[in-house]
Order: C-alpha cells, then sequence, then structure tokens
C-alpha cells in the first residue's frame, strides 16, 4: 500500500491557483471533466481470496463512484490463485482502464510485456500506463541475480526499454517505482516521476502534495500519486494513523482538489474495497477502502460520488474546449483558505473553496470540526451565484441563491462548490 490578501484580482481561464497570491495575479480556470478524471483508485483483482474476488461488486461500485482509471498489478496468471487474464479483459470491456504495475520478485521484462500485449491487442487503447516496481523499499526486486536497491533500479531502466521497444506498448507512458530516489538528471527510467501519499498523524493532505508537485517541479517531470489513502479505523499517536469515515472523506476530497490545483497526472485513492472483514478492528491495512469488505459504501464513497456527480459534464468537447476569463474580487480572503476555479462547457463556473485546517485530533484519536471561516466574494461581468454544493453532504445542491453578485460564505475544512452563471 501503501494568507491573507485583500481584493485579490482572479482570472478565470485553465491552471490552478492554492493560496491566495498578491493583488492582480491571473489564475486560469480548469475543465471540470479534466479534475472528474485527475481521479482514479487502486484495486486489487489479483487477491482472490477477499473482497475482490467480485469483480461484479466492482463494476457495480466504480459505476457508483463515476471513476474509470484502475491502479492494479500486472496480470501474473502463471501464480496460482492470481485472478485470470480475462478478468481484466472483462473490465476493460466495461470501460475501465487500467494502469498496470509491475511485479518485483525475479522480474523478466519479458513476462509482463507478453501479458500485457495481449490485454492492449484485446482490448486497445484501455492501459493508461505501465508503473515500475511499488514500494521497494519493503518489497525488495530481484533482478538477474541480484536484490535491493541497485537492482531495482536496474530492472526498472529495464522495464522501461523494452516498453518503449515494445511495437504493441511502445506508446504508453511509464510511471516510475516507488520507495527509491527519483531519477537523476538524465536518468531515462521513467516517463512522470511517482509519489505515495499517506499524510501521517491524520494532517490534511496539502502539505504533502505540495511538497511532492515542488520535487517534481525541480525535476522539471511530470508527477502522478499511483497511492493516496487514509484508513477509517480511528486511532491516536503518531505516523500513519487512521481516521473516522467523515474524516477520511475528508481528507480524500481535500487531496484530489489539492493534486489537481497542483497539476498532477492523476491520483490513486487507495482504495476501492476494504479487503476482508476485521470486526475486532486490529488490521488497519483492512480499512482503507472506499467501500467496507460487506461492499458497503463508506462516507467517502458517498463524497466521491457526490464530486463526479457534481463535476459531470456530458459534452462532446468537455476534455477540448477553453473557458473564458472572468475576475473576481476576494475582500480579505483569510489565512489557510485556498481555491480553485473549475468550468463546464455550457458556460457554468465552480469557485471550490477549503479551508486547509486540522480536522483530526491526533492526541485523542477523535474528529475535529473546525469552525467555517467566512469568505466575502464579489462577483464581476453580470454573473451571479446560483447555488452551493458540498459534495461531503449531497451531489444537489445544499443553498440556493438568487442571483446575488456579493456574497459572503462560511468555508469549511473540506471543498465547497460556489456555482456562478451569467
Amino acid at each position: 500500500m501503501r494568507y491573507t490578501a485583500a481584493f485579490c484580482s482572479l482570472a478565470f481561464a485553465a491552471a490552478s491557483f492554492l493560496p491566495v497570491p498578491a493583488p492582480a495575479e491571473v489564475f486560469k480556470a480548469r475543465r471540470a471533466e479534466d479534475l472528474r478524471t485527475s481521479i482514479g483508485v487502486v484495486t486489487h483483482f489479483n487477491y482472490t481470496d477477499g473482497t475482490y474476488a467480485r469483480p461484479d461488486e466492482a463494476v457495480r461500485a466504480l459505476a457508483y463512484l463515476g471513476i474509470s482509471h484502475l491502479r492494479d498489478q500486472s496480470p501474473t496468471p502463471w501464480i496460482r490463485g492470481s485472478a485470470p487474464l480475462q478478468t481484466y479483459a472483462d473490465l476493460m470491456k466495461h470501460g475501465y482502464r487500467f494502469n498496470f504495475l509491475a511485479l518485483g520478485d525475479k522480474f523478466d521484462p519479458s513476462a509482463t510485456t507478453v501479458q500485457l500485449t495481449k490485454l492492449e491487442e484485446a482490448c486497445p487503447g484501455m492501459i493508461d500506463a505501465i508503473e515500475g516496481f511499488n514500494e521497494v523499499d519493503h518489497a525488495p526486486v530481484s533482478y538477474q541475480g541480484k536484490t535491493g536497491p541497485d537492482a531495482a533500479i536496474k530492472a526498472q531502466t529495464a522495464l522501461y526499454a523494452a516498453i518503449r521497444a515494445d511495437p504493441v506498448l511502445g506508446h504508453l507512458p511509464v510511471y516510475d517505482l516507488t520507495g527509491a530516489d527519483w531519477p537523476k538528471p538524465g536518468e531515462k527510467r521513467a516517463d512522470f516521476v511517482n509519489a505515495h501519499l499517506y499524510p501521517q498523524n491524520g494532517s490534511p493532505p496539502a502539505d504533502w502534495f505540495s511538497d511532492a508537485a515542488d520535487r517534481a517541479l525541480k525535476q522539471e517531470s511530470p508527477l502522478v500519486v499511483s497511492e493516496f489513502g487514509y484508513a477509517s479505523l480511528p486511532e491516536s499517536g503518531w505516523l500513519v494513523i487512521g481516521v473516522d469515515q467523515r474524516s477520511q472523506a475528508k481528507g480524500l476530497l481535500l487531496g484530489l482538489f489539492q493534486g489537481f490545483s497542483r497539476n498532477i497526472e492523476r491520483t490513486y485513492i487507495y482504495e476501492l474495497f476494504d479487503e476482508k472483514p476485521d470486526p475486532a478492528l486490529k488490521e488497519r491495512e483492512f480499512h482503507f477502502g472506499l467501500f467496507d469488505a460487506n461492499y458497503r459504501q463508506k462516507a467517502a464513497a458517498k463524497a466521491i460520488h457526490n464530486l463526479t456527480t457534481i463535476l459531470g459534464d456530458p459534452s462532446a468537447t468537455n476534455r477540448t474546449f477553453q473557458p473564458g476569463s472572468i475576475d473576481v474580487n476576494v475582500d480579505a480572503f483569510p489565512q489557510g483558505i485556498r481555491g480553485l476555479v473549475i468550468a463546464k462547457t455550457d458556460g457554468t463556473l465552480f469557485l471550490a473553496m477549503w479551508n486547509n485546517t486540522a480536522f483530526w485530533n491526533r492526541p485523542t484519536g477523535t474528529p475535529l470540526e473546525s469552525a467555517p471561516v467566512s469568505v466575502t466574494l464579489a462577483l464581476p461581468d453580470g454573473l451571479k451565484a446560483r447555488a452551493l454544493f458540498d459534495p461531503l453532504e449531497s451531489a444537489e445542491a445544499v443553498r440556493a441563491f438568487t442571483g446575488e453578485s456579493s456574497l459572503t460564505l462560511d468555508v469549511p475544512d473540506h471543498p465547497v462548490l460556489l456555482q456562478v452563471r451569467r
């Protein structure tokens, strides 16, 4: 697995905004469909002794979530107990696209490419990417008779070369391994650097995403987050600790917005299902799912469903249109408030805002409900406030407006979206 500024001028037109910048700095809107498709989820269909033995339940769950990008281990049908290749082909035929993770045990590039070639030929275009080895600091890679970090780097380089030389797979992007240092300048072993983000101590994810994004900028490399999550097992203490279900939902929503605002290619939530029942609440690893071990929706599943429903934009040009520009005056934008501008093809705009503050009490292992922060907005150019959406609560508007052009909103510790239109 695992700022304060007065009268800031914001222009909505294609990148992101994070902390409030100096007055008159220009921001660019992002397409709603780009945000929706930046969300992926980790699955484990190779685990046939638990919840993932039911691909039909996965199809049902994924349809509810509105997520079509999956990350899973490269098929290994020669290993006893693994899912057959047909399992993945059937999911692809349902419209699900895969980032496939290479298996590091006795790594053989040809064994990986043979299986993936079969899938690419059977279901063209349904492989998103091929990912290097998983957390090699915990799961050592063996390659050419050697084991350890150097063997993992050599195996990753060999994987990259094999994919690039393959006539069927050569067009696919390759994500770097995790658990080792990122590539040095000039070291070509992947097209994307890769990070696993598990915010420690139940903290908000902003610093984790910003640190990874800043490092990727220095590398001059695009970034993917192939694992990000919170366990829904309330704990106190230090390091990676679980939270309650509502806090898990908050953390995931915050991370998805934070990652998208920093131009991270895709963030894969860890994971779709709790892998096995844990009635004694002893195993944190069995509580990262969006659905529990009985396939019931957790609060996080409902929040993701609400978000993707709100973002839904069925237009054929939802990934290609260019959003227009507007200016919004924000009076005394308080410290800690962050945001993002999102556009749909029909001209609807959303100003997403959230308060970057703690939502988990680490010493007591209980949720924190921070008081909302008031933010005053002035909308220009005939834009009017229409509705407020809170994906933590509902896919429907939680508040209606009557066409106000100036208003004050209470911004909570998770993203809310103000819908505006002319």
